[in-house]
């Protein structure tokens, strides 16, 4: 899984104006015909069959030149993919421009296994910061003022989360703050693929204008 601090680097994305506080709104962006968007249900991301954390994990293959050659295939075409900019008014970040999705989830294809992962901005009122592993200890996990992230693997899936904190407004008698999240849970056996994937969307994130 990629290094948290890698995770925190500046991208060049350009931040757009976001909705009234209070609102969600997801992706209604369309670049080179690859994605179009549009509703506002952001939280529809679930993970179905994920194993639980007492799932054994698959045997890693012992190390041989054909499986050196298969990592760097799957390397390669994680390195290799073509990103879009998406941007939903509150949230905006690079996805691969052959995922397709709607209300916030997308689905990515590759060797024949789809993998979903979840991608949009909110302005909750309550910062609810919480650890889902399903029991496992994370991997890793960093907890800032303005970033909330963790990994861990569940069995043979590894589950990666980020989200991004940006303005906080005065909503009647509480407060509201823009949120950017990114959520995905993949195979750990294309972790050679989704790991550059992983890194870059998690890169782009950015959260308000």
């Amino acid at each position: 899984m990629a290094d948290p601090e890698q995770i925190e680097r500046p991208n060049e994305l350009r931040e757009r104006g976001g909705p009234a506080p209070g609102r969600t709104k997801t992706i209604a962006i369309a670049a080179g015909g690859a994605v179009l968007l549009s509703g506002a249900a952001f939280l529809a991301f679930t993970r179905q069959g994920t194993p639980t954390a007492d799932a054994p994990v698959a045997a890693a293959a012992a190390a041989t030149p054909a499986v050196d050659a298969a990592h760097n295939r799957q390397a390669r075409a994680g390195e290799s993919m073509r990103y879009i900019s998406v941007d939903d008014g509150i949230a905006s970040a690079e996805i691969p421009a052959e995922a397709q999705g709607s209300d916030g989830v997308f689905t990515l294809l590759h060797d024949g296994v789809p993998t979903r992962f979840s991608l949009g901005g909110a302005t909750p009122h309550v910062d609810e910061r919480t650890v889902d592993c399903r029991g496992a200890a994370p991997s890793y996990k960093v907890d800032k003022p303005d970033l909330f992230a963790y990994s861990c693997q569940m069995g043979d899936r590894i589950v990666y989360s980020i989200t991004r904190y940006g303005r906080t407004y005065r909503v009647g008698e509480s407060y509201a703050t823009e949120i950017a999240e990114f959520a995905i849970d993949y195979p750990a056996a294309q972790r050679d693929f989704w790991n550059p994937v992983v890194a870059r969307i998690g890169n782009s994130l950015k959260v308000g204008d």
